[in-house]
């Protein structure tokens, strides 16, 4: 059985450019009830000599990490060992700079790809032109009530792009959190661990790897597809052998902490099954429930589910699970 953990994975300390103290922000995170916190402060790890101690001292699951900030974008490292160097690339050569992180058995993840970039934001607008595909997770929702920002929903269009095109790439928030504001309305990243495992940073770097992922502003959605045999979530592959045309789909709301931390309305919640043939169909969902569909999976390579409700009384996409994906 599964548990999900929530995650802020992109923070910096004053070790960088934020205002605080990692003990501070894994505070925070206490307080508004987060499992864990990668710390990825820009070019430098120096906060990492603190991380155990700080989840020792709050609970908080600290993932030490860092924000490669160059000169044609940002990118998020975790469970690397020791610093990766970013200089001696350029736009065409991203994928050099992957190796080097994947070869510490470590995690790259392209940050806010459509931020404002120079001279705003040096490096804030994505600009490598090769590699993406290598990367292991793209930040789609960035700083607070982040489904209503443009650039936010161009990373959206840009992930589903990627599936399309054939990439397994697992899609976070990330708040990008530099100073506490205790109003904003943040997205969290949930992580789903195995039952069994030690819910630390080993597990939360697993999920993070397999796409065992779902994003969302308010309530958990999570998607389930079975047979009469198996069942497979979001990042697992369902086998093309044997496979049969019609498989049972279901879709679940659960509350959440963070639904504490924003004006939401608990009642009207419609989840869209979208997929590479575009929507597969739609459920209307209630809290702490339930909806099952028969679906047809001829021609699918990816399905993920959208769900849509009202925060600050505007009506927006809220949650999203990572994909189901289908051998070809």
């Amino acid at each position: 059985m599964n548990r999900w953990l929530s995650f802020e994975l992109h923070a910096h300390t004053l070790h960088s450019d934020g205002a605080h103290t990692l003990a501070e922000l894994a505070g925070f995170a206490r307080q508004r009830g987060y499992d864990g916190l990668a710390v990825t402060d820009h070019n430098t790890i120096a906060a990492w000599a603190e991380w155990e101690a700080v989840t020792a001292a709050t609970g908080v699951r600290i993932l030490p990490g860092l924000e490669w900030t160059t000169f044609h974008g940002h990118a998020l490292l975790l469970n690397i060992p020791q610093y990766v160097d970013w200089r001696a690339l350029g736009t065409f050569d991203l994928e050099r700079g992957i190796r080097a992180v994947h070869d510490q058995g470590g995690l790259f993840g392209i940050a806010h790809p459509f931020r404002l970039g120079n001279p705003i934001c040096t490096g804030g607008y994505w600009e490598y032109r090769a590699g993406h595909g290598s990367a292991d997770y793209l930040e789609v929702w960035s700083q607070s009530l982040p489904a209503a920002r443009t650039g936010n929903q161009r990373a959206f269009q840009w992930w589903t792009r990627l599936l399309d095109a054939g990439c397994r790439i697992t899609a976070v928030a990330g708040s990008d959190l530099h100073r506490l504001a205790p109003a904003e309305a943040l997205a969290r990243t949930y992580l789903a661990v195995d039952g069994g495992d030690d819910p630390g940073p080993a597990a939360a770097i697993r999920a993070l790897r397999s796409g065992a992922v779902t994003v969302s502003m308010g309530p958990l959605v999570t998607v389930e597809l079975r047979s009469a045999a198996q069942s497979w979530g979001a990042g697992s592959v369902v086998p093309a052998a044997d496979r049969p045309s019609i498989l049972e789909l279901e879709v679940a709301l659960r509350s959440t902490a963070q639904m504490a931390w924003v004006e939401i309305d608990r009642t009207d919640f419609r989840a869209v099954i979208s997929s590479n043939r575009g929507e597969v169909c739609q459920v209307p969902l209630g809290l702490d429930g339930a909806a099952r569909r028969s679906i047809d999976v001829n021609g699918l390579r990816w399905m993920r589910a959208e769900l849509f409700g009202r925060i600050q009384g505007v009506a927006q996409l809220i949650a999203f699970s990572n994909p189901i994906y289908f051998q070809i």
